[in-house]
């Protein structure tokens, strides 16, 4: 089940695939899911679906907990491997996903939003019940943003906008800050909360 949750590491969760690629049935793989997050080898990231008037997605993304059980599962030994598996950019994705989640802790709530027609935020930092920080996570030194994430951005009516890069330094992006892990970590998330 692990292997077949590390090839996925990243998308929505399809139930009923999983269950056909393992042969059981939904109730079993939602028991089997279950224990997995129990044991923080997984995590479902819950979609954010606000009152609005778009179709959004309504199954949470699927992680694997620790970014080194997830190369094991996915064969990849050397960092160079990595660097050219088709898994990188989600393996990145959940990587800043959960240093986040680590670092906040109970603070705020964590999602993700995506409407049906491709607007997309990956990681949306809720405050009081309120969408305050939209988060789009590249794993490029030189960010391309779609329109999706900005008209997300306007969906949900949030207030800040970051773009999280493998680079350190960083720089506005059509009123996005655009900044590395670690600055974003110690210098940025603190004060947002």
């Amino acid at each position: 089940m692990l292997k077949i949750v590390a090839s996925t590491n990243g998308s929505t969760l399809n139930t009923s695939d999983l269950s056909r690629s393992l042969g059981v049935s939904n109730s079993t793989t939602n028991n089997y899911l279950d224990l997995l997050e129990g044991g923080y080898f997984i995590y479902r990231l819950q979609p954010y679906f606000p009152n609005v008037t778009k179709r959004v997605v309504k199954s949470p993304k699927l992680y694997i907990s620790d970014e080194g059980i997830l190369h094991s599962l996915a064969n990849i030994s050397t960092f160079v491997s990595l660097i050219d598996h088709m898994i990188v950019g989600s393996s990145w994705e959940g990587f800043v996903i959960n240093q986040i989640r680590f670092k906040v802790g109970n603070k705020v709530e964590l999602y993700f939003y995506r409407t049906q027609v491709g607007a997309e935020i990956d990681l949306l930092i809720v405050k009081d019940n309120k969408p305050h920080v939209a988060i789009e996570i590249k794993n490029s030194n030189t960010p391309s943003i779609s329109k999706g994430f900005y008209l997300a951005c306007e969906d949900v009516d949030v207030e800040h906008k970051y773009i999280i890069t493998k680079s350190e330094g960083g720089f506005t992006l059509k009123n996005a800050r655009v900044m590395g892990l670690v600055d974003f970590l110690t210098r940025e998330l603190d004060n947002l909360l």
